[in-house]
């Protein structure tokens, strides 16, 4: 993948092909004046047999959704439904759930493989240097590459956290600041899945269902809908 972004979508596809509904929001409902903060949480699992949903808090960096994405798929396929709120690190104790410790760790393997960590592992330069080499290969974020270094025994705890503190702060003063979103329609089907989106977009054009109840349930206006239909074609 050239980019974390490009990642991110390729997971959400797959998990989404396996039948996982995936949700992307950083607010509550469409309502720009209420963001969902990501210190209350990063994301959340649904297990359902027929729809199981996993949401992703798109507050964070889209390295840090990579995480979560999979932190959630795991509780997917531990059949345990849970709102978390596991950060990779954190610089003040708190205590976790065993079954977050082992989503953490099922994240952590999948994106990071230990063997392939080890092989590519450095023993020598500086950390800061290695760990930013070794983000780029996984495309993850800074912090998954630091606490796997300090999970594997590469560093100890003193040397963590004096590359992990700054790392956070950095993160939480750049959540503060806004950005512009992306397209209309790229937002509809982030926050209502790529899946569940072209099935009722389908569902209405095909005359399954009336545009009211398609708009009702993607939460657009029906005027919206044949618009939402037109870019879906075009970019498949």
């Amino acid at each position: 993948m050239s980019s974390e972004d490009e990642y991110l979508r390729l997971l959400c596809r797959n998990a989404e092909a396996a039948g996982v509904l995936v949700l992307r929001s950083s607010v509550v409902d469409n309502n720009n004046h209420r963001p969902i903060d990501v210190d209350d949480f990063r994301g959340f699992a649904l297990v359902d047999t027929h729809a199981p949903v996993v949401f992703i808090n798109t507050r964070d960096a889209p390295v840090a959704q990579v995480f979560t994405l999979l932190h959630e798929l795991a509780h997917i396929v531990a059949g345990i439904t849970g709102v978390s709120n596991s950060p990779v690190a954190s610089a003040t104790k708190t205590h976790q759930r065993s079954e977050e410790i082992s989503c953490n760790k099922i994240a952590a393997e999948f994106l990071v493989p230990e063997r392939e960590f080890r092989q590519q592992w450095d023993t020598r330069g500086v950390f800061a240097e290695k760990v930013d080499k070794l983000r780029r290969h996984f495309r993850v974020s800074r912090l998954v590459v630091a606490r796997r270094a300090l999970d594997l025994g590469f560093v100890g705890q003193a040397l963590f956290w004096e590359y992990a503190r700054p790392v956070l702060d950095k993160a939480t003063s750049d959540r503060s600041k806004s950005e512009g979103g992306p397209a209309f329609s790229v937002l509809v089907r982030a926050r209502n899945g790529q899946l569940f989106t072209r099935q009722v977009v389908s569902a209405a054009r095909s005359g399954q269902l009336q545009y009211r109840d398609a708009a009702t349930l993607l939460n657009i206006r029906p005027k919206h809908v044949d618009d939402l239909a037109v870019k879906m074609m075009v970019e498949e």
